[in-house]
């Protein structure tokens, strides 16, 4: 059997970071991405998830330490985000091909610590990610938010509409207030949700131009995998398995090693409006 590049030589190896990884579509993504030779980072905020995750992969794919590591990452704590950069530029620089920014949380009230909570973790922590990772990737790699179609404007109010998407710039888009009688705490069926996976998609529009990713010919698309049957979606009514939604994924990272799309927003290999 030939043994795929990216595992035949430790000096040649590319890894793909996938945030929340343990389980659902991370790790569904990271199966995946094994398949196709491609080692993994899989980073979970429970060390034990991610030690107990990476051994059931290993154990699946036949692989060994060298395709699947866990590392650990709490994508709402800067400390911990701080901690795994410090660790991707020592051990990893250079060898990271993609980032894949898939954890998140999911709210369904409109209150203030919602908000802030949603924000932390959907937002920021990509964010953050995006920002103190791109050093350390190879040029020509990708960046993929995992978004949703619940983060398409049409699901926000025309103020927050307005306020995402003429933004000029990160730091203005990251000063998003709650605004405790908005409209969408009725409309919306996530309303944080929804406000931080639109915020998600805005930031990917203005990552693709910024120099710290275009000068190594780094591209980054958001990507929504679909309603799908996980911890988060729900087993009731949802209507694509977990191994549906990671190939989504999966298609926009292939695709970035070819037509390379920048700044856009897929389903499926396809583009979505938002």
């Amino acid at each position: 059997m030939t043994v795929p590049q990216d595992t035949a030589n430790p000096m040649t190896r590319t890894w793909t970071i996938v945030t929340g990884g343990n389980r659902g579509i991370g790790l569904e993504l990271c199966k995946l991405l094994l398949k196709a030779g491609k080692p993994v980072l899989l980073c979970s905020r429970s060390p034990e998830n991610g030690r107990e995750a990476v051994a059931q992969l290993i154990k699946e794919s036949g692989g060994h330490e060298d395709t699947c590591r866990s590392l650990h990452l709490d994508t709402s704590d800067r400390s911990s985000i701080s901690k795994f950069v410090g660790t991707i530029k020592s051990s990893y620089d250079q060898q990271v091909g993609a980032l894949v920014n898939n954890a998140a949380v999911m709210r369904y009230d409109w209150t203030k610590e919602s908000f802030d909570t949603s924000y932390a973790t959907n937002f920021e922590g990509p964010l953050q990610l995006a920002e103190k990772v791109a050093p350390h990737i190879k040029p020509g790699g990708t960046v993929i938010m995992v978004s949703s179609s619940l983060g398409s404007l049409k699901n926000l109010s025309p103020k927050y509409s307005r306020t995402v998407t003429e933004a000029n710039d990160l730091k203005e888009l990251s000063k998003m207030p709650h605004l405790h009688d908005d409209p969408m705490k009725n409309t919306a069926m996530v309303p944080c949700y929804s406000l931080t996976k639109a915020m998600l998609n805005r930031m990917t529009q203005l990552f693709a131009s910024d120099p710290l990713l275009t000068s190594r010919n780094i591209t980054i698309n958001s990507v929504c995998p679909g309603w799908c049957r996980t911890a988060m979606g729900g087993s009731q009514g949802a209507h694509r398995s977990a191994e549906q939604g990671a190939q989504s994924i999966m298609n926009t990272l292939q695709e970035a090693s070819g037509e390379r799309p920048n700044g856009g927003f897929f389903r499926d290999g396809q583009p979505l409006p938002w």
